[in-house]
């Protein structure tokens, strides 16, 4: 009863925010309206529908930006209007866009580049690959995203706008940092804040800043986080920037969320949300209350945690985003797995796991997947468990293989970072030689005039061309040595770069090795239970042949008796077929690659009996589970471990360590 009287609080208080929310937009939109009325000119009209569909678009309503965008389409083909289509398209892909349809937002900015091509509206232009850029980041194309920010960059340097200049940079930096290339990324965001700091444009400096922390972030070097997150706080304070200010305590929270300071987080998450409260921003609200609910959820305080993500999801249905509200239902089933309440847990998780499949979030598969895989396991549901683990495993291989490849472009990139930087080295090295040689020549001058003022002067030139030759030669030695110090500076920059590459490639091979050992884990437990499997089936038929002997020596009618000597056939049959063998070969071969390989490489006399009996020592059984499983007597299970320790030319050996090891 007190989480319904909670639940319809919150509902309340989005209700009320969205309602003075839409007051304040109506003032706008009505002055639209007006100018429409008042609009005689086909272009005028065109130009405010496409007004309309621009403040429609910015609120993803998307019944009302397709109907203006129709109307902008309708009337701008009636009147050739070329401008006001691509201004149409545009807008549409940028509704497309914010309600996560990539596909449809990159099919509409292609009309709407095709037509600012035909106008040659550069600005356009360069708007359009500036969205591509930030769709195909959103994909995950990286490459093309860079490709698309190159082009932007290119078209803003042609128009000499700094400012777009300065974005595109940014915006390159923030792939590169998807990439985990450090170098390149930190030094885009450095070019774009030199170029905003140049160009005074103090707010926007505040967003490279906090770009700047939120990089250092992820490298955990906290300490210079910190102080370009605070000063980008102190400049979004001095502007009054409070969606910015917000923005900036949530990635403080976030930095002391990676370093387990919950606490701290929580008040950063909680300054955060009072700030979008105030400001009635949705989207800042749902994000806040999703972080906080996050906190309680690393403290273990679940049932806390439950009423933030169920405030969280309120919000975001309104908001219509597929990608945000999958994210939030999959923690809520996370909660309902810690508190035992596994049908909730399924229902929420599978729901995540689906959209996060239609959209192709592989770390998001992985985290929904393994965890309801773990709620089918507590459900006893075996076989939803192992489909559901075949999603995770999937998804798992390809994050891995994803970020191989990232791995490569990070170190291509650092690797064409490092050529930049040796070719600026030879440049100066050439311009010093340059200067070198000025100087020299300058010096023969100088030493051709001072023999002629030996002449004159006889002994007080000689003295004055010795004090200058011998100070000049003081100088050089001096700035010869400076140059030495500058080379020897940039060598250790240069190791350090190449030390930290190799650092993070250790880094991620360590967590491939720990991936491998886990999936090794997992499939020699499903193996394990496949052979105890087959011990009780083998068990059980050998109990139920016992029983049907016993049946034919006290029965005395001799049709029942032939009857039951054919079921004793059929069950000896079955006793000896080797299906079973072949499904756990399959798994085990899944699990240990190679294995049945290398042994016939080192042992080419070892029969099929043999393999099988290698297999099982490998899990671990003894000889009494080994009779069970291969339906002969403990002595001949002893025998036949004795046999094979002699082919394997083993003394003292034990034989599984022996298989652990193959």
């Amino acid at each position: 009863m007190v989480r319904f009287h909670q639940f319809c609080l919150i509902l309340m208080i989005i209700c009320s925010s969205f309602w003075a929310n839409a007051q304040t937009r109506l003032s706008k939109i009505d002055s639209l309206n007006v100018a429409l009325e008042k609009s005689a000119s086909p272009h005028k009209k065109v130009a405010v529908y496409n007004q309309l569909a621009k403040v429609y678009a910015k609120q993803t309503d998307s019944s009302q930006t397709v109907f203006y965008v129709q109307k902008a389409l309708q009337l701008a083909e009636q009147n050739n209007y070329l401008k006001g289509k691509m201004n149409a398209h545009y807008w549409l892909a940028k509704l497309y866009k914010g309600l996560s349809y990539d596909s449809l937002a990159k099919a509409t900015l292609f009309k709407a580049l095709f037509t600012a091509e035909q106008l040659k509206d550069t600005n356009v232009n360069s708007n359009i690959h500036n969205v591509l850029g930030g769709i195909y980041k959103n994909q995950g194309h990286y490459t093309q995203a860079l490709k698309s920010y190159q082009k932007a960059l290119k078209l803003k340097e042609q128009l000499k706008d700094d400012f777009g200049v300065a974005a595109n940079y940014n915006n390159m930096a923030n792939v590169y940092s998807n990439q985990g290339n450090f170098p390149m990324s930190l030094d885009h965001y450095q070019k774009a804040l030199n170029i905003w700091e140049q160009t005074n444009h103090l707010k926007e400096v505040g967003v490279a800043c906090n770009n700047i922390g939120l990089l250092y972030i992820n490298q955990r070097d906290y300490t210079q986080a910190q102080v370009y997150l605070m000063r980008s706080l102190e400049i979004k304070k001095r502007f009054k920037q409070e969606k910015g200010i917000a923005n900036v305590y949530g990635n403080l929270a976030k930095m002391n969320m990676i370093s387990q300071n919950y606490n701290v987080a929580f008040q950063y998450y909680q300054q955060s949300l009072n700030i979008y409260r105030k400001l009635n921003n949705q989207y800042g609200m749902a994000r806040s209350l999703h972080n906080i609910g996050w906190c309680y959820y690393e403290l273990t305080k679940y049932k806390s945690a439950y009423q933030k993500f169920i405030a969280s999801l309120a919000i975001k249905h309104k908001l219509q985003n597929k990608i945000s509200t999958a994210s939030t239902e999959m923690m809520i089933g996370k909660v309902y797995y810690r508190l035992k309440e596994h049908t909730k847990a399924v229902k929420y998780l599978d729901k995540a796991m689906k959209v996060f499949q239609e959209t192709g979030y592989l770390d998001k598969i992985v985290a929904s997947a393994g965890t309801l895989k773990e709620v089918y396991k507590a459900q006893g549901d075996y076989q939803k468990a192992y489909q559901v683990f075949e999603i995770y495993h999937q998804a798992a291989d390809s994050v891995v293989n994803k970020e191989k490849i990232r791995k490569i472009a990070r170190i291509e990139s650092a690797f064409k970072f490092q050529q930049q930087q040796d070719s600026l080295k030879r440049q100066q090295q050439q311009k010093l030689n340059a200067l070198e040689i000025k100087r020299r020549t300058t010096r023969a001058w100088l030493y051709t005039l001072l023999l002629g003022v030996v002449g004159l002067l006889l002994g007080v030139g000689a003295l004055l061309s010795r004090q200058k030759h011998r100070y000049k030669q003081n100088a050089q030695v001096l700035e010869l040595k400076a140059i030495q110090q500058q080379l020897l500076n940039e060598q250790l920059q240069r190791k350090e770069i190449e030390g930290q590459i190799l650092k993070e490639q250790l880094q991620v091979d360590q967590e491939e090795q720990r991936k491998v050992r886990h999936h090794i884990e997992e499939k020699d437990h499903e193996l394990t239970k496949q052979a105890l499997y087959h011990i009780r089936h083998q068990q059980g038929l050998e109990l139920t042949l016992r029983e049907i002997r016993e049946l034919i020596k006290t029965t005395k009618e001799v049709v029942v008796s032939n009857r039951l000597k054919e079921v004793v056939k059929r069950i000896k049959k079955e006793l000896s077929q080797g299906e079973s063998w072949e499904n756990f070969t399959q798994t085990f071969e899944m699990a240990h690659p190679n294995f049945y390989k290398r042994l016939r490489q080192r042992f080419p006399d070892l029969t099929e009996y043999d393999l099988k009996l290698c297999a099982l020592l490998r899990l671990g059984f003894e000889s009494r589970e080994l009779a069970s499983i291969l339906n002969i007597t403990l002595d001949s299970a002893k025998k036949a471990r004795f046999r094979l320790r002699k082919k394997l030319q083993l003394s003292e050996q034990d034989l599984s360590s022996f298989m652990r090891d193959v």
